[in-house]
């Protein structure tokens, strides 16, 4: 077609400039260029990198903080530190860092009303609580045991999602729950299921054992509490951020 062909021009029709060429918009859909689709199979393929690699970062981060727990609970009970000592140095890193985190963010303090501002102090004194009657259970009884009856959290939080929220539970989890318990039992070995190795001299007695188990499976109940009172404020709230 010569340049100066006009399409969809009738002679009533009056331009500025006759010989300016129009460019047809319709008709003919414009060609990608092969240079394109690579650009944009590449920017696909990074979202999708990106997108797998947020899904998972929750999990790793998960594992990190269970290996550190895990790290400085042996330690604590290696070189019986006393657990006063251990709780003020370790809220003093964890109250330092938050606070200077929320100031970096410049978050709010206690966002929120009513049942988000509940909620919170729930979060707090159940996590608090938590890690406290855990390390106060060592004390009583043996770590491999502390540990088995902590990781039954993961019963409690689907018991009481049930129960308060009325969830059906996936069938991921109920083939899930019952490995991890099985794996937790297999690797601490407690010595309520296993025999124990200790020696006589050392057992301990029979109320002081039943008080460690008590507070052991008052943390992992305690535990539970705390991921569904911070998944109620999560979902109810936009404002307040999950950090």
């Amino acid at each position: 077609m010569p340049p100066n062909a006009k399409i969809f021009y009738d002679e009533t029709d009056k331009l500025e400039y006759d010989d300016a060429p129009i460019e047809p918009s319709v008709l003919i859909p414009p060609a990608v260029s092969t240079l394109s689709i690579n650009r944009s199979d590449i920017e696909n393929g990074l979202l999708k990198k990106f997108s797998w690699a947020t899904r998972f970062s929750g999990i790793m981060y998960a594992l990190v903080a269970s290996f550190v727990f895990t790290c400085t609970t042996f330690i604590i009970k290696q070189l019986g530190i006393d657990l006063l000592d251990a709780f003020f140095i370790r809220f003093i890193v964890q109250i330092t860092s938050n606070i200077l985190y929320a100031h970096k963010k410049n978050y709010q303090l206690l966002p929120g009303a009513g049942i988000q501002i509940f909620s919170q102090f729930l979060c707090c004194g159940t996590g608090a609580g938590s890690f406290f009657l855990y390390f106060f259970a060592i004390r009583y009884i043996e770590l491999p045991d502390v540990t088995t009856l902590a990781y039954t959290r993961v019963v409690w939080t689907s018991v009481l999602s049930i129960i308060l929220y009325r969830e059906r539970p996936s069938k991921v989890s109920l083939i899930s729950i019952p490995l991890t318990l099985l794996g937790v039992i297999l690797v601490a070995q407690p010595s309520f299921i296993f025999s124990s190795k200790v020696s006589s001299a050392v057992l301990i007695s029979s109320k002081l054992r039943a008080l460690g188990l008590s507070l052991s499976i008052s943390s992992a109940i305690a535990s539970a509490v705390n991921v569904l009172a911070f998944k109620q404020l999560i979902s109810t709230s936009k404002t307040i951020k999950p950090s």
